[in-house]
C-alpha cells in the first residue's frame, strides 16, 4: 500500500472555475483570488491522501504561446518578411540572451566550389532563437546578419543561394545548414503546395538593433540579373 499525492492544473480548473487566478497571469477561471493566500487555500483543497496501489500519472500538457514577433524581431526583418510574398510568419522562442561567461568562436565554412570561408566571432554577445515558417514559392530579399545563423529544416524543403556563385544548395526536413551573416545571400521555398518550417539560432547577435540587413536596390537588381532570380522588394537594374 502507498500514500498517494495528487496536485493538477486540471483539477485546478475543475475546482476552482471562476475562483483562482494562477501566478504567471494564467487564467484557468474568470473571477479572481489572487495572492499566496489564495493559491495556499487552492492547493489544499487540490491535496488529497488515499490509500491505493500506485498508479501512473502524466503531468497535464500546457501549450507554449508565441511570443510576439514584433516585440522581439527588429524593423528590418519585419519589413523583409512583409516583403515576400505569402510569408506566413515567425515564433520567437526566445528574447535575445546573453552570454554571461566570454564566449567567443571561430566558424569554417568549407561549400563545392568556394574557397574556405572563416567567421570570427570575438564576443558571441547575445542568442535569439526563433521558428520560421515559409509559404509555398516564398523567395526572400537579398540580405546579411550581424550574426551566425544555425538553421534547421524541421518541414518542408529550402534552398539557400549566395550572391557569390548563385549555387541553389537545396536541403530538406532532418538537415541543417549555417548562415555565416557576412555573405550576401537569398533563400527560398521550392515548393508549390507544401510549407516549410526553419528553426534558426542567431550566434553573435547585438544587444538591439537589425538582425538582418538587406541589400540597396542597385545591390537586388545586379544579384537578381547575375543570378536568374526574381526576388522582392526594391530594385533597380
Amino acid at each position: 500500500m502507498s500514500t498517494t499525492t495528487e496536485l493538477s492544473l486540471s483539477r485546478l480548473r475543475e475546482e476552482f472555475a471562476g475562483k483562482v487566478i494562477l501566478p504567471g497571469n494564467r487564467d484557468y477561471g474568470g473571477a479572481r483570488e489572487t495572492g499566496p493566500a489564495g493559491l495556499v487555500r487552492a492547493c489544499k483543497r487540490l491535496v488529497h491522501l488515499s490509500i491505493s496501489k500506485p498508479k501512473e500519472t502524466t503531468m497535464p500538457s500546457i501549450p507554449r504561446h508565441p511570443i510576439a514577433t514584433k516585440a522581439l524581431a527588429p524593423a528590418a526583418l519585419a519589413a523583409m518578411f512583409a516583403a515576400a510574398p505569402a510569408w506566413a510568419g515567425t515564433e520567437a522562442f526566445t528574447d535575445r540572451l546573453v552570454f554571461t561567461d566570454d564566449v567567443s568562436m571561430t566558424l569554417t565554412q568549407e561549400l563545392e566550389g568556394l574557397d574556405s570561408h572563416e567567421v570570427d566571432i570575438d564576443n558571441a554577445s547575445h542568442l535569439w532563437i526563433a521558428e520560421f515558417t515559409i509559404e509555398p514559392g516564398t523567395v526572400f530579399p537579398w540580405h546579411t546578419h550581424p550574426a551566425v545563423v544555425v538553421m534547421g529544416v524541421t518541414e518542408g524543403d529550402f534552398v539557400f543561394v549566395l550572391a557569390e556563385d548563385c549555387v541553389r544548395r537545396a536541403y530538406t526536413s532532418g538537415e541543417a545548414l549555417v548562415d555565416p551573416g557576412d555573405r550576401i545571400h537569398t533563400a527560398y521555398n521550392p515548393s508549390d503546395t507544401s510549407e516549410t518550417v526553419i528553426v534558426a539560432a542567431y550566434l553573435g547577435a547585438p544587444a538591439d538593433g537589425d538582425l538582418t540587413l538587406p541589400v540597396t536596390a542597385d545591390e537586388a537588381g545586379e544579384f537578381d540579373a547575375q543570378c536568374d532570380l526574381e526576388t522582392p522588394g526594391e530594385h533597380t537594374r
